[in-house]
Order: C-alpha cells, then structure tokens, then sequence
C-alpha cells in the first residue's frame, strides 16, 4: 500500500510540473480542465497497471549433497515476540485524519443547505438564485447562485458578476471541487491534492473570466469589478467564489492568447511524459512458459519380429490406441541386431500409418539387447514363471480365469526358456478355450418373438395379420443365429393374409389426422395441444417417413395470421410430399345473414341488432377516435386503423381489417363531416365496400354552459365518485374541458350530474349505478355513500357503514356498485376478473405470451407479479395430463412432466390467478437446450 501510495504521488507530481511549466499561463483554459481531471485518473492507474512478460525457463541441473555432522541437543525456552504498535498508531493517526476532514466536509455541505433552505431564491433563465443578508462575496454551487439580497433588489451588482457566477454554474465546476474535497477526505496526508485543488479551483475562475470577455465586456471595466468585489473576499471550501489572491495571476492570463501551433505542440509533449510514466512505474512480471515434454515410448524389436515394452509384447494396435490418448507422443524402436530386416523396414512404416512423425530407430547399441541374446532364462525370470503357471494349475479346471496379460507373459519366458528348463519348470497352463459369442438376440428380445410368433401360429386362420406385427417379427428372426432359430417357435406362415378392404366411398376426416389451426398471434395447436414451428416440422417429417400414415394434413389459419408463418408451414407441407386437405372438407354451416349497410350512409340493422350495437365518436387526448359497442363491449379505432385502448395506446398489432370492424358488414372508411376518422385495411378487395360518412351532429352547447344550466335546476354533482358543490363542478369544467359528463334524471325530479376523465360509455351505468371507484379513490367513495345515509351490503349480507369501511380498507380490490335510485352500496370481492398486467416468468416479460426458457428454466420456473403474488395456475405439457398447481412455482410431479419433455416442444401455463382475484392470460413457454 505504502508503495502504491508513493508511486501515485510521483507520478501526479510529474504531471503537475507539467502543468505548470506548459500550460498554468496559457489561454486554453477547457484543455487546462481536462488535463487536470486525466491526471488525476491517470496518476491512480498507472501504478495499478501490471505488464506480464512469457520467458523461456532455464533448466538447471541440481546435485544435492549431504553432509553428515555430529550436533548436540540444546533446550531452549519459548522466544518472546515483542508486539509492533507502529502500524496501529500511525493507523490510528490516518482514521482520525480521515475523521476530521469528513467531518469538515459535512458541515461545510450542511451550511450551504441551510443558506438555500432559510433564504429567498429566484429562478431566473435556469439558475436559482439566493438571496442573503450582508454577503461580502457573491459565489456559486451547482445551480445555486448566492448574492447579497440589498444589492440584488436595488440592481447594484453588475452584469459582469452574473456573468461570471452563471458560468460557474453552466460548467457545473461544483462537480470538480466535490471530486477534490472527497479525495481530500482520503488523502488528507497528501500535501499535492491540495496543490492539485487550488491550481483547478484556479483554472475555474480563467473559465469564468474568458466567459465575461467573451461576451464584450471591456478588461479593464471587469477587473475594477473584480477588485472591488475581490477586497471584500471571504473564502468558501466548497462555492466557486472570487479569490483576491489569484486576482494578479488572472489578470496576467486575460492578456495571454495562445497560438494554435503552440497548443499542439505542448500536447504532443504530453505522450514521451506517459511513456516515461508508463515506463517508470508499472509493474513487471516475468512469467515462465510451460513446456510440456512428450512422452517417448520406448519399444524394442527381438529376433522374432514381436515389440516388446517394459519386457511385454505389445501390438501395433495397442500403439495406434496410446497415439489417439496423446498425438503428441513419441516414439523410440530399439531393433535386435539379429532381427530380420524385412520386418525392421516394415516397423517403420507401419509406424509412419498410424500418424507418428518423429521416432527413433536404433540398430547399433548391442549391449543393451545382451537380455535378448541369451539361451536360456535367467534365475529371475524362471522363477516368475513358476509363480504364474503354479498359480493357474492350482485353479480347478471348471472356474479357471487367466488375464491375457499374463498369458502374453508366460508364452514369453516359455519360449526363452532352454529344453532342461522346460522339463524342471511348472507344466505350462492349459488354457480354456474362449468363450462362446453371445447370441445376437437377447434373453428378452428372443421371449417376445416366441410369444408373438406363437400368438400367430394359433391364431392365423381366425384373425388377419398386423403389417407392424409381421415386420417386427421378419426383422427379429432375421436377427437370431441358427442355433436361436432351431429352439425358437416357426416363423409364421402369411399366405393367408386377406385383401385390403375397399376404398370408402367418400372422403373423411381420420381422428388420428394432424390438424395444424395457427391464430392471429402465431400461435399453433396441434391436435389440441399447443406446439411451435420446430415440433411441427417434427411431426410432418415423422408422417412423411412412416408409409402406416396418411399423407394428408389440415392446416387452418386466422385471416390474420402473420404471412411469412402460414408460407413456411405451407412450403414444409410441399418439401414433405403432404396434402392440405383444407379445401376437400365440408363447408361449416353458413352464419345468420346481416342485412347490408347503405353505402355511404353507415349501418342499417334490425332493431334487435341496433340495441346491441352503437357507433360514435369520441376525443382522446384531444383526437377523434371511431367507437364501436357490441354487447356493452367497446372498441376505440385511431385514423390508421389500429384498435386502441381508453389512454390512446395502440393495442393491436397490425391494421384491423375492414371485415373485422363490425360483423357482417365490409367498412375501408368512416368519415365525419367530410373528414377521415378511421381508414381500415381492405383485407378483400372484391368485397363492395361500405364508407360510413356519419354528418355532423348540431353543434351541442358547450360543456360549461351545461353544468350551469344544471346548477340552476337545483342538481347533484359528482367528480370521480365524490360529491361536491356546483361552485366545484363550473370550476373543474373551466380547468378541464376533456372531462366526461352523464347526466341522469332518473326516478326524481333532482338531476344528478357525473363528472369523470372515463372514457368508456356504459349505458347501464349512465342510467342506474355511480361511476366504480378504483384503487386509489374506492375509501372516499365509502364516506361519500355514507354522508348520503346509504344502506351498505357484503354480497347479500346487510353490514354497517364501519364494517364497509374496514373491508375495503383491506381489500382496495373488490367491487364496488353504488346506486342513488335505490341509495345503496354493494361491495363484492372480484369473480374471474381479467388482467392484463403480464406475468414475469424467471425474471423475462413474455412477447406475445410466448416465453423462450431451457429444459433447467423451465423445471425451476417461477411466476412473479411486480404489486402482488401469484397464487395458482395450471401447466399443460403436450401428452400429459393438466397439472394444478398451488403457488407460484412447480411441484414434484410437473417437474417430471417437464424433465421427460422433448426440447423444442411447447408448453402451456393458463388460468394463472393472483391473490387479488385476477385471472391473467395463458403464456406458452417454448423450451429449448
């Protein structure tokens, strides 16, 4: 540390001489900054930086010697370790500095936090300012500009000082002097920070002052400003303020202009500075290249022509198995000198075959073959015999096991052996012969055809023959040896196998068909179960390949489905050889018919139609939008075409088609007073298009003049459920000219008015019930009820207005249905509610409800909400039953289901629920590697 801390300070002191010599007096004051500031980075880095250098090793020989001496034994007491206090007190010394110096900076912080909370302030073009009483010295820090309050509100400061403190601010140099002070803090034994921190508080003012210049100001106007305003300096540890003991210098640089040229040149002068720096002190580590040394494998060639290692005989095949252990091995062949030349050549290349590129042949050292010239076998090498063959003699013939190894041994010492020592030595072994070749069917497979093949033999006459059955069987016999086939049950006679029924008179639709349906979203079920692109190509290869299949396929899909999914599955369908019998099937019964709409004139239904179905206009965020209501169901269209939600976001993913707008009818435009609202996609060309032209409506009387009119008959108003005055109502409609009004009558002759940001159009709501509360506001509405004396209900069950309270404090979720015809409240706990907040899975947001996670993803798969929990749901995997689930992650049994899965496949989570009652929608998993 002590080292580091040294080489730091070197190599900022390098730079700052730098500074000083070069740059402190010349003009470029924002290269001044930055090279200050890189400094200070680089100073850090550079002794932290370590070079590492690959060097050859050395390899030394080394002998050790010993040598042998008398000593005596001596007892000696324990050694007494004398404590060193040094780094305890001089770290005890630099906490306490660091302590001090913190403490310093908090309060300094803490003073001007309290100028800026305690003072006027005046936002003026981006800065606040601060006014303070009895400021000698205007300064600055961040956006905070402080200045005398006298001097300020009688316009005495001059446009030179404003200048000058709103550079401060735009070059935010507060942030440099914070940077300094923390590194203080740290380095507070450092007398170079300090030096460091005047010289860039310095360079600030150089900043502020070319600033005040450059903006017309006379030099000699702004420096009797700062001499007048520098006589009353006070100094502030962490403000930009006006220094009078810096005035000489910044008096002298307001004068000095540096010439390009010798910019340049002074910054070139910077890179032999870093190299040096680089050079000097950096850290060096030489590090030794690992050699690896191969292996030689060390063989030799007796006069028998056998390889022989470590006195083994070894085979070419046994080399070429150690060569594929380790290529880098090599080779050494020591040759007899009497060995026969042909299979010396041959050696060589049967070597080179195996993939040897180096190896050593050696013919001329005899002496070290003097264990292969002799004519008998040494005392050692007998008695090992004698061992081995005792050994297995011993052995009863029945259970007798010899390992090859030590067969390959005793046919070697037997053959070296003189004809005397054969006749004294231990009979050789016999061996047993080898075992027989297992059957080529086993146990089992051969069971299964004797039952299969019996079943057919009994049974032939009565029954006809499986195709599956009689391939199976042909390819089991076909796989027995001649000895299997003599035990086995006869191969079964089919001659007798009966014709092929007659074709079906018509086409129809096999249960066992693959039927192919893909949405508008691209997703794919297949044979009801949910599948991606990857298991479909799957299947339709498998259905090519098997001759038992049908070829023919049905493949649907949505209108909307994207195209470039529907070609691929088509061009699979062709590449397998597959029919889309699609087209072939009988057609669905026709829908009810729907009487057209006019042309030019927009819908013309019956009446039973009409009442379910209303159109209109209506402004978001002060846009017209088309609406549709079907069934209390409401659907917003922008002028693109694109469904849209009650905020104005685009909720569809492509252009709603004209087909698709209202049923039965075939709508490309809506036009309103001459203008287009929605323009939809004309998906069917050969359709006749309808264009809705709806006229303008007489202009309705304003919004403001309503609420009036209705204030002077005496009516309720509500705002978002609560009750306010008439006064409240006129003053929210003149502050928000967006916000809805329903007006009911209802039973009594006291109107009641509702006013809300809802965009949604609700006739049963506009004519029976309140407007529901949410989250935020479902309390207030309790308390408004209850001012109204209303009746409160749980379900069906009458409760007290304190009971009401108490319920939907705790769950802000239920629902809320309030009525001022009958002046009731009915609270209900929310029943298949749907969500569309989506389901975090493992952390990732589904695309589309489709999720991509791994087999070991999706076994430890977990389902999170951001506000709330998930407490069930249910998991389909694809030839499985559904799986409840009670939590938000699997259990044991689904585990399973998901680890026996195949990777690729597609995997279903539906009716997921959260604590609050909500249903979200399904989400499919696509699982891969």
């Amino acid at each position: 540390m002590i080292i580091y801390v040294l080489k730091f300070s070197a190599c900022l002191a390098v730079f700052m001489v730098f500074y000083k010599l070069l740059l402190e007096k010349s003009s470029v004051h924002t290269f001044k900054r930055f090279y200050l500031l890189t400094s200070l980075c680089f100073a850090f880095a550079i002794p932290s930086i370590t070079f590492i250098e690959y060097v050859e090793p050395v390899i030394i020989e080394e002998f050790a010697t010993f040598n042998t001496m008398d000593f005596d034994v001596i007892e000696s007491s324990p050694e007494v370790i004398a404590i060193n206090h040094t780094p305890i007190i001089l770290w005890s010394i630099y906490a306490l500095g660091v302590f001090i110096f913190l403490l310093k900076f908090c309060l300094n912080l803490k003073r001007i936090i309290y100028k800026i909370r305690n003072n006027p302030k005046y936002k003026s073009q981006g800065f606040i300012n601060v006014l303070i009483t009895n400021l000698r010295i205007p300064h600055t820090f961040f956006n905070y500009i402080f200045f005398d309050k006298q001097k300020f509100e009688c316009s005495d400061i001059p446009k030179e000082v404003f200048i000058h403190e709103q550079t401060h601010a735009k070059q935010k140099h507060s942030i440099d002097v914070l940077l300094l002070e923390i590194l203080q803090i740290i380095f507070w034994f450092n007398p170079l920070i300090y030096l460091l921190k005047r010289d860039i508080k310095l360079n600030h003012e150089y900043l502020a002052d070319q600033a005040v210049l450059n903006n017309g100001i006379e030099p000699s106007t702004y420096q009797t400003i700062l001499l007048a305003f520098s006589s009353k300096a006070q100094h502030q540890e962490l403000a930009n303020a006006i220094n009078y003991s810096s005035i000489k210098k910044r008096f002298t640089v307001m004068k000095t202009h540096t010439s390009k040229t010798s910019i340049w040149l002074r910054g070139l002068l910077i890179l032999p500075v870093l190299a040096t720096l680089f050079y000097g002190f950096t850290e060096r580590e030489l590090v030794e290249r690992e050699v690896i040394i191969p292996e030689v494998l060390e063989l030799y060639l007796n006069e028998n022509g056998e390889l022989l290692l470590d006195d083994e005989i070894i085979t070419f095949e046994d080399i070429k198995a150690l060569y594929k252990e380790d290529p880098k091995l090599q080779i050494s062949v020591k040759i007899f000198p009497d060995a026969n030349a042909d299979i010396s050549k041959n050696i060589t290349s049967k070597l080179k075959d195996i993939g040897f590129k180096k190896m050593t042949v050696c013919t001329s050292r005899v002496a070290e073959f003097q264990n292969f010239t002799q004519e008998k076998a040494t005392p050692q090498q007998l008695a090992e015999y004698n061992k081995l063959a005792r050994h297995y003699n011993e052995q009863p013939k029945d259970k007798q096991i010899i390992k090859r190894k030590d067969v390959l041994r005793l046919e070697y010492l037997y053959k070296i052996m003189s004809e005397e020592q054969k006749k004294n030595a231990e009979p050789f072994p016999n061996m047993p012969p080898p075992p027989p070749a297992p059957p080529i069917l086993s146990p089992e497979q051969l069971e299964e055809y004797n039952k299969l093949a019996k079943k057919y033999n009994d049974m032939l006459e009565k029954l006809p023959i499986k195709v599956k059955d009689y391939k199976y069987l042909e390819s089991l016999y076909q796989s027995m040896s001649e000895e299997q086939k003599q035990t086995a049950q006869p191969f079964p006679s089919f001659a007798t196998i009966p014709p092929p029924p007659p074709p079906a008179p018509a086409k129809k639709v096999s249960h066992d068909m693959m039927w192919i349906l893909l949405n508008s979203k691209g997703q794919f079920l297949v044979n009801d179960e949910f599948a991606t692109l990857n298991t479909i190509e799957l299947q339709l290869k498998t259905i090519a390949n098997n001759t038992e299949k049908s070829k023919e396929i049905v493949f649907k899909y949505d209108e909307n489905a994207p195209k470039e999914i529907v070609d691929k599955i088509n061009e699979l369908i062709d590449d397998y050889g597959l029919e889309n019998i699609i087209d072939t099937l009988p057609p669905p019964p026709p829908p009810p018919t729907t009487p057209k709409s006019k042309n030019g004139n927009g819908p013309n239904a019956n009446d039973s139609f009409e009442n379910q179905m209303k159109t209109g206009f209506i402004k978001i965020n002060g846009t017209p939008h088309y609406f549709v209501n079907i069934d209390n169901n409401t659907k917003y269209y922008n002028r693109q075409g694109f469904e849209v939600n009650k905020s104005g976001k685009i909720i569809s993913k492509y252009q709603v088609n004209a087909s698709g707008v209202i049923p039965g009818q075939y709508i490309t435009k809506v036009y309103s007073d001459g203008q287009i609202v929605s323009e939809f996609k004309d998906n069917k060309p050969s359709n006749d298009r309808t264009i809705i032209d709806i006229p303008t409506p007489p202009k309705p009387i304003s919004p403001l003049d309503h609420v009036i009119d209705m204030a002077k008959k005496n009516a309720t108003f509500f705002y978002e459920g609560r009750n306010v005055s008439s006064d409240r109502a006129i003053k929210l409609i003149k502050n928000n000219q967006e916000l809805n009004i329903f007006t009911k009558n209802g039973s009594t002759n006291k109107p009641r008015v509702f006013l809300t940001k809802d965009t949604s159009i609700d006739n049963e709501s506009q004519t029976k019930e309140l407007p529901k509360p949410n989250r935020e506001n479902i309390v207030s509405h309790i308390k408004v009820m209850n001012r109204h004396n209303a009746k409160f209900y749980l379900g069906k069950k009458a409760i007290t207005y304190d009971e009401a309270l108490n319920y939907v404090k705790k769950h802000k979720n239920a629902d809320v249905n309030s009525s001022m015809e009958t002046n009731t409240t009915v609270i209900t706990f929310p029943q298949n509610k749907k969500s569309t907040i989506p389901v975090i899975i493992n952390g990732k947001t589904p695309v589309n409800d489709i999720v991509k996670l791994s087999k070991k993803g999706t076994i430890n798969l977990k389902l999170d909400l951001k506000k709330t929990k998930i407490i069930s749901f249910k998991i389909k995997v694809m030839g499985k039953p559904s799986q409840s689930i009670s939590g938000n992650t699997l259990n044991k049994k689904a585990k399973g289901f998901v680890s026996l899965d195949k990777s690729g496949s597609a995997i279903q989570l539906f009716d997921i629920k959260d604590e609050e009652g909500y249903t979200h929608p399904p989400i499919i998993i696509e699982v891969s590697e």
